[in-house]
């Protein structure tokens, strides 16, 4: 095995760790090159280049581990936020349809003690009615609130 193809397999397999490297050898004028790319995906700068932020500029490291972190308790803050918001809408939703569905049933019971009222009232002048020989008006009487009572009958089973 010659110099160049020893150099052609470290280009292929580099050793040690590497972040997504793909070398491509290419041959010319009887040289090799290699073109090499990288990826990284993260909040903050690959290592490699952290190193070289700090080289460059003394601190530049800790300045950007600072500004990650204000970045991320502000999102977070941001996020809290915006839950407790979310929560305190939804309880103010369920409140509205308890008391909602509270007064229905207010509405409902007052409308069937009324109606109670009523019926018991018309059977009461019925029978007054019968017992002074008015026989005709005691059972149109009586017939009023019966059928209404059938109606709302018919009227809640099909709800």
């Amino acid at each position: 095995m010659n110099k160049s193809e020893l150099d052609e397999r470290r280009l292929d397999k580099p050793e040690g760790p590497q972040p997504s490297v793909s070398p491509q050898p290419i041959k010319t004028s009887g040289k090799i090159q290699a073109i090499v790319s990288r990826e990284h995906s993260g909040p903050l700068p690959a290592p490699e280049d952290m190193a070289r932020y700090e080289a460059i500029l003394s601190g530049a490291a800790e300045r950007i581990f600072k500004k990650f972190e204000e970045q991320a308790s502000h999102r977070m803050e941001v996020e809290k936020t915006a839950l407790n918001a979310d929560v305190h809408a939804q309880q103010a939703q369920l409140k509205i349809v308890y008391n909602r569905e509270k007064s229905v049933a207010k509405s409902d019971l007052l409308g069937q003690t009324l109606g109670a009222l009523i019926a018991l009232g018309a059977i009461a002048g019925a029978i007054y009615l019968g017992s002074v020989g008015q026989i005709t008006a005691a059972v149109a009487l009586c017939g009023i609130p019966l059928a209404s009572i059938i109606q709302a009958m018919r009227t809640r089973n099909e709800r």
